[in-house]
């Protein structure tokens, strides 16, 4: 305790304090001491612990305050959660002591579950059983966040992860996960026998391993039954879906195939003048059927006649649109055609590098003839019934031919030659000539003289004046030019281009 305050002196230019005079350091009375006594809350999360203080010494009457209450008379303190509390006691002098105590949590109770499984995957008959240990009764029970239930047991339950919460009368709570397993259901297969092309008349059976009965039977999202077999399937791939009496199911792809149509081909042989054969016969397929050979137009008849020997693809086709496809070959009886080839050229007389075409004229000489040319006895060209050539010289142009008829007799022939002569070239020329000396504005006449023009040449004068540059001369494209020069020294000169 600090006395005879009136002497001190603060000097805010110094940290001293001056003329300070104590007179007496008290220590502080003792009022009273305390002590408290706890109950625990049922458990965690449960607002019923109490605590209790005792108080020694002091004057009545006394006030007990503690944290979050309003100060009360009463030394006890309820419905507290778990935690610790300062606790507060003043008496009627007004000292005050305050004391710590901690509300623990009695341990609440616990649960195990037990499950059954569900059927299969997808159908909620599954069980949960739950059992407590301890707690105060009566407990309730929710499973999954649901409405809470008296019973422990739950049914109809899918598989899958659950959690029960308990809890009891007091408001302690205890979570259980449990697992409902999905049983395998059970199996199922299928087999089919193929449908006819076009036609549904194909059919499936299916076969149950496991699962209680009765079984239902849907195809392609139908009306169920009660057969496992299925008749009038078209061909391809089906959707089966088989449920048991608990309501599992199991999905099949099932495929359908189809038979395809078939028929009889026959031939007839050819002479080399044509006259074989295709006849159709005992074809399966659903009337009217329709025919073609070699991707030709289709045809109501099941004959072809008046064919030559070669191969053959024949096409037969039902009204169900189903198709057979079959290759066959008629067949050739030798005989004699002779085969022959003659050939011409465009031009018989040319200029030395100047093209010249050769066509050949073939006669018997089969679907798909060869050529080989010679030019002055030596092979050229390739295998086609025209040949160009650029030659510089005199050139003998003849072909051989080979035919690819089966009944040429020989197979080949030689055309007759023919001679191209070939004119040697000469490079075009142009001379100018004309008056050089004129008066101060008049005109001199320049004509041209030309070497291998050919029969359309066409001209072009140019002049050179004080630039010295060549300039064409607008309008001066003949053979001669009346020429008028600006000056002493103007140059002309004529460029020719020949068609020879």
């Amino acid at each position: 305790v600090v006395n005879n305050l009136a002497n001190i002196y603060f000097d805010y230019n110094s940290p001293i304090i001056t003329n300070l005079a104590v007179t007496s350091i008290a220590a502080p009375n003792s009022c009273f001491t305390l002590s408290a006594t706890t109950t625990a809350a049922s458990c965690a999360g449960v607002s019923n612990g109490s605590i209790t203080v005792t108080v020694n010494g002091g004057t009545a009457p006394f006030i007990y305050s503690i944290t979050g209450v309003a100060p009360q008379s009463s030394p006890a303190f309820t419905a507290l959660a778990v935690g610790t509390y300062a606790i507060a006691v003043t008496d009627a002098n007004s000292c005050m002591v305050s004391v710590m105590a901690t509300v623990d949590a009695a341990g609440g109770f616990t649960a195990t579950g037990a499950s059954t499984p569900a059927s299969c995957a997808g159908v909620n008959n599954g069980s949960i059983t739950v059992t407590p240990n301890g707690g105060t009764a009566p407990l309730t029970y929710s499973l999954d966040g649901g409405t809470p239930q008296a019973a422990g047991t739950f049914t109809g339950v899918a598989a899958g992860q659950h959690t029960v919460l308990v809890t009891d009368a007091s408001g302690c709570a205890a979570s259980v996960d449990v697992t409902v397993t999905a049983g395998s259901g059970f199996t199922a297969a299928a087999s089919s026998t193929a449908a006819s092309c076009g036609q549904s008349n194909g059919n499936i059976t299916v076969t149950v391993s496991g699962g209680p009965a009765p079984y239902s039977y849907t195809l392609n999202s139908g009306s169920p039954q009660n057969s496992n077999v299925f008749n009038n399937v078209s061909s391809g791939s089906h959707i089966l879906l088989v449920t048991d009496a608990n309501g599992c199911t199991a999905s099949l792809t099932v495929v359908v195939g189809e038979t395809p149509i078939t028929a009889t081909i026959t031939t007839t042989n050819s002479t080399c003048s044509g006259g074989g054969t295709i006849e159709v016969t005992g074809s399966n397929g659903t009337a009217p059927s329709l025919y073609s050979i070699n991707g030709g137009a289709m045809q109501s008849s099941a004959i072809f006649d008046n064919l030559i020997a070669g191969s053959y693809v024949v096409l037969v086709q039902d009204a169900n649109m189903c198709t057979y496809t079959e290759t066959v070959t008629i067949n050739v009886t030798p005989g004699t055609v002779t085969p022959t080839v003659s050939i011409i050229a465009s031009s018989s007389t040319i200029c030395e590098g100047e093209p010249v075409t050769f066509t050949a004229t073939a006669t018997n000489g089969g679907a798909n003839p060869q050529y080989q040319w010679l030019v002055n006895g030596a092979n050229a060209g390739t295998n086609a019934a025209t040949l160009t050539i650029n030659p510089t010289s005199d050139a003998d142009v003849s072909v051989v031919l080979t035919s690819n008829d089966a009944c040429a007799s020989p197979a080949t022939a030689t055309s007759n030659t023919v001679t191209v002569a070939v004119n040697p070239s000469q490079a075009p020329s142009i001379t100018i000539s004309g008056n050089t000396t004129v008066d101060q504005g008049a005109s001199a006449t320049i004509t041209s003289s030309v070497v291998n023009e050919g029969t359309t040449p066409s001209y072009q004068w140019q002049d050179s004046t004080s630039t010295h540059t060549w300039t064409n001369i607008a309008g001066a494209i003949n053979s001669t030019i009346d020429y008028t020069p600006q000056q002493t020294g103007d140059g002309i000169r004529a460029i020719l281009t020949s068609t020879a």
